[in-house]
């Protein structure tokens, strides 16, 4: 690799070159500082090294250097400050890389940039202030880094429409300098340690506003209500306090309002907000929002898609739903809600529906098998019998390792059920497998999911974090197969049938995708090839499907094995044989006095009976 970079410096020292000077020597020190150009078409340290133009993710105009695009190209090392020389770049893209330096401060002295996509690499270090005055940037995104410091101060003029800072660890307070931006559409800060209060004034051009996960509290400003363009509202896991302004009307283009993990914001919720046609999801979950609000109140808007109310303090008996025609997800889990399950939700196009922990009781209505909810999750209530299973089921904690959830012929019995006696027909599948008709959600403690066999589940599998799923290889198929999406956070066991031979790869899972677009990971992995067997294993955890890897394969010992169980089970079966005849051999003797009168008195009947059957008259 470092002859690749000298030959590089060579090849511009000694041809002639298009660019000037001072971007070929810039463009020659940032090929130097990112030494890891792998995956590329053409690396920056092969051909047409005289000219940066021609190199990969490099584009010119006029003969200067205009943009640098490469996203997800693998590149590690810094960024030189001299990459400021590049005096009419527009465009810098290195989102998804490994570049662990700070921010060159000259990036903020370019004239022509307009973009800056930095997100998902390692920086550290503070932000430049001269990023928030750079003359014509406008979209700039720092997000998930290790970026530290306070948020410097926005410069008045400033032109930002996109801002990303979130999942960094900028502290401080966000600074009133916010009003500057004139012209922000989006602006994400989440997950940052800073604190304070919310700033008292800020800009009104919003579209979409993301702040959650932060350490900042006070009512909500008013600058917010004055947003009439804004579509989403996020300021979830804050410590906001006081209430929700009527003010909130001037919204009209508001389709997302989550206020959720606000344990300090309390009702009562304005009625201007059963007026917004425009809101779509409405999220309150983990706070004070629902008490006293009767979910009648919610019911009036029609035109909602989500209405999460998740331990909001929402209670009374759940009324009629059917008027909610546009409603896919309904989430009122840990409220009090006692009564029976609400059949109005079987009226609406839902694809979700969790009601865990709301104090329900009575009998599942047998027509919940034919909607088309996704996602169902009723545990924790005091419901009875069977009901048909339409999707995913949630299992419960059981001490003895046994989730509960029986299959059977499309039906699962909830919140437990010691057998299947309930459910009269066994599940019906192609032969050789086991369908599970909808998804399935592995929660809590101790519950486990066992697979021996090729399992098809129908929907979605998520596992939750105290849960283990244990696969059982027994083909060169994967044992399951989720026709939907995965979320996995709980445990993986794996045993390798003694039968199957080990290969270089083996699949085990085969899914869509993941659950939100998100790849998670299991909490723990076990990989169990047997006694006689011998091998390193390790997961390849793709986009669709899970495959452990094998190297360093020893199975000889396995014929010898074998082997010497044929013969130890021939010679414990032989024995077995001698030890059965000598006992009857001993009882025979030993019992000789009783045993042949015996037989003696069998075959005197026998003579008897032969000689009536011969005597016996014809009729």
């Amino acid at each position: 690799m470092v002859f690749k970079f000298i030959l590089l410096v060579l090849c511009l020292s000694t041809l002639g070159v298009a660019i000037p000077l001072a971007e070929q020597m810039s463009m020659t020190q940032l090929a130097t500082a990112l030494p890891q150009l792998t995956q590329l078409p053409s690396p920056w340290s092969t051909v047409n090294a005289s000219d940066p133009c021609n190199w990969s993710g490099v584009r010119c105009f006029n003969d200067s250097v205009v943009a640098l695009e490469l996203e997800s190209a693998q590149l590690a090392g810094t960024l030189p400050d001299s990459i400021g020389e590049l005096m009419y770049l527009e465009i810098l893209n290195f989102y998804n890389n490994s570049i662990n330096s700070s921010l060159p401060p000259s990036l903020g002295q370019l004239p022509g940039l307009q973009k800056i996509y930095l997100a998902r690499n390692s920086l550290s270090g503070s932000i430049p202030a001269t990023l928030f005055s750079a003359p014509n940037l406008v979209e700039l995104e720092l997000g998930f880094n290790q970026l530290n410091g306070t948020i410097p101060d926005f410069a008045p003029g400033c032109k930002l429409r996109y801002l990303f800072l979130s999942y960094n660890e900028l502290s401080g307070s966000i600074p009133d300098s916010i009003a500057n931006l004139g012209s922000i559409e989006t602006m994400y800060l989440d997950a940052l340690p800073v604190d304070g209060v919310l700033p008292s004034v800020g800009p009104t051009s919003l579209v979409n506003l993301q702040m959650s996960f932060l350490n900042v509290t006070g009512p909500i400003p008013d600058w917010i209500y004055q947003n009439t363009n804004l579509s989403i509202l996020r300021l979830s896991s804050l410590k906001l306090t006081g209430t929700i302004s009527p003010a909130i009307a001037n919204l009209t283009n508001l389709r997302l309002l989550h206020l959720g993990d606000n344990p300090l914001l309390t009702p009562p919720i304005p009625v201007e907000l059963t007026m917004m046609q425009s809101l779509r999801t409405l999220v309150f979950t983990y706070g004070r929002l629902g008490e006293g609000v009767p979910l009648s109140f919610y019911s009036q808007m029609s035109w909602l898609q989500e209405l999460s109310l998740d331990a909001s303090g929402t209670n009374g008996t759940i009324p009629d739903l059917s008027n909610m025609t546009s409603l896919e997800i309904l989430s009122l889990s840990f409220n009090d809600l006692p009564g029976p399950f609400p059949e109005s939700v079987l009226r609406l196009p839902l694809r979700e529906l969790h009601l865990m922990f709301c104090g329900l009781n009575g009998t599942v209505p047998a027509a919940l098998g034919s909607t088309s909810i996704g996602w169902l999750r009723l545990s924790g209530n005091q419901f009875t019998g069977c009901f048909l299973e339409p999707t995913t089921v949630t299992l419960c904690n059981i001490p003895d390792n046994t989730p509960s959830f029986c299959s059977c012929r499309s039906r699962a019995c909830l919140p437990a059920c010691s057998d299947c006696s309930q459910c009269p027909d066994p599940l019906v599948c192609p032969t050789g497998s086991t369908c599970i008709p909808g998804g399935l959600t592995l929660g809590g403690q101790n519950s486990t999911l066992v697979v021996v066999g090729p399992t098809i589940i129908r929907g979605n599998l998520n596992l939750d974090a105290n849960a283990t799923i244990v696969l059982t290889a027994a083909s060169p198929s994967a044992p399951l197969v989720v026709q939907g999406c995965v979320s996995f956070a709980g445990n993986l066991n794996v045993t390798i049938n003694g039968n199957q031979p080990l290969s270089a790869a083996l699949p085990l899972i085969q899914y869509s995708g993941f659950c939100g677009g998100q790849k998670t990971e299991f909490q723990n992995v076990s990989i169990d090839v047997g006694p006689c067997r011998r091998a390193r294993g390790s997961l390849q955890y793709g986009d669709t499907s899970l495959v452990v890897l094998f190297s360093d394969i020893d199975e000889s010992q396995c014929s010898q094995v074998s082997a010497l169980s044929v013969g130890a089970i021939g010679g414990i079966v032989a024995g077995a044989v001698a030890f059965v005849v000598i006992v009857v051999c001993i009882i025979l003797y030993t019992q000789r006095k009783r045993i042949i009168p015996a037989f003696s008195m069998l075959r005197a009947q026998r003579r008897l009976r032969d000689s009536m059957s011969v005597s016996r008259p014809t009729t």
